[in-house]
């Protein structure tokens, strides 16, 4: 008597060992998308924390007129940066982008003469679409003033 096909222990024994390898691959998959998904959101708020800091930086050193603050407000001149709800305006267009939360905004003077004001400014910011990722802000600038004096 010849033996044909497959017993019904080897038929579940097979279909165990494709299931463990299929949970296996499937898992591996998901924490690889997992992993790239959260560093795209990463470097966004990365990018969102250059920009910021550039543009602060730049506009509190260089620019004239009147500098003044208090916790979500920042003036320089004819420029205002706030915290409006969950977003970060510059002159009342989002500086961040729309999947950059802002969950908190200081602003602290520091320095020790009035006419060079030295202001931190501090920012939380977070992913819109993934919470978990976060960064912080801590930004220090300060007024300068260039004069030019020569004697002729």
């Amino acid at each position: 008597m010849t033996r044909r096909g497959f017993t019904l222990v080897e038929l579940v024994v097979v279909i165990g060992l494709s299931g463990l390898i299929f949970v296996v691959v499937s898992g591996l998959t998901v924490s690889l998308l997992t992993v790239g998904t959260k560093n795209r959101h990463q470097q966004t708020l990365e990018q969102a924390r250059d920009d910021v800091t550039s543009d602060i930086s730049n506009i509190v050193k260089w620019r004239e007129g009147i500098l003044a603050w208090d916790n979500n407000r920042l003036q320089v001149g004819d420029v205002v940066y706030e915290k409006s709800g969950d977003r970060f305006l510059k002159n009342g267009v989002s500086l961040l982008g729309e999947n950059v939360v802002v969950t908190e905004m200081g602003i602290e003077n520091y320095s020790a003469l009035e006419d060079y004001p030295s202001l931190i400014v501090g920012l939380k910011i977070e992913s819109r679409v993934l919470p978990q990722v976060k960064d912080e802000i801590k930004l220090v600038v300060s007024r300068r003033k260039t004069t030019i004096e020569t004697d002729l």
